[in-house]
């Protein structure tokens, strides 16, 4: 049986051009493989140059604020008002935020939670600018508070690069203070000056401080002294 000389030759041309598409697709792949080959390297650069940054956040557990002193604390009665002034110094540099989760601890040892306080960088940075040196904090005495030695408890997250989501800067902030009685004829304070607050960083040892002395006075001695207050007060 004869084959048709052309039929023949197309059905050559048909197959000669798809072994030409065929060739050309594989030395496309070929200068694709060699060219990826010579930049294979960019991943591995990549992966290390995050781990050296995760490693560089992990090591940032310096706090933005650096808390130096108490330089004032006064004395409350249940439903009156606390003011403490603090030595601190910031690094406004640094962008960090901040929450503070505070409570008081009355002498019978109830714990009374504060309202929770939370700063973006912007506002430590107006802080700063409002009270250069320092911070200023205020808060209710609660009115079931048992008059006496008590404790301003304030735990501080500080925020300030990704790692930081998982693993915040931990700074906790011991404040002892006194509630007022109410009524004259209970626990006064005998050693006014000085009062230092600890501080733990980080779960390291309490910075330790002399704990204030307290004695009972008669009820005349303590209306003497809450009137005493009352005229400076409104002095």
């Amino acid at each position: 049986m004869e084959m048709d000389p052309v039929a023949s030759g197309v059905g050559g041309v048909v197959r000669g051009g798809e072994t030409v598409r065929r060739d050309k697709v594989s030395e496309m792949m070929k200068r694709t493989s060699r060219f990826a080959e010579q930049f294979i390297w960019i991943p591995y650069v990549i992966v290390v140059a995050l781990m050296v940054v995760a490693a560089w956040w992990s090591l940032d557990r310096e706090p933005p604020v650096q808390i130096l002193k108490m330089i004032e604390v006064t004395d409350a009665a249940p439903g009156e008002v606390v003011h403490m002034r603090i030595a601190v110094r910031r690094d406004t540099s640094r962008q960090c935020t901040v929450e503070s989760n505070r409570q008081i601890i009355d002498g019978d040892g109830y714990k009374w939670p504060l309202d929770n306080v939370y700063l973006t960088p912007s506002q430590i940075v107006a802080d700063d600018a409002a009270s250069p040196g320092e911070t200023r904090i205020a808060f209710v005495v609660p009115l079931g508070a048992q008059p006496g030695p008590a404790t301003w408890q304030t735990v501080l997250h500080y925020v300030c690069n990704p790692i930081h989501q998982v693993w915040p800067i931990k700074v906790e902030i011991l404040q002892p203070f006194f509630i007022r009685p109410t009524k004259p004829g209970a626990y006064w304070r005998t050693d006014r000056p000085a009062r230092e607050f600890l501080i733990s960083f980080e779960g390291s040892a309490w910075h330790k401080s002399r704990k204030p002395q307290w004695t009972r006075q008669s009820s005349k001695a303590s209306a003497r002294r809450l009137r005493c207050m009352a005229r400076r007060s409104a002095g």
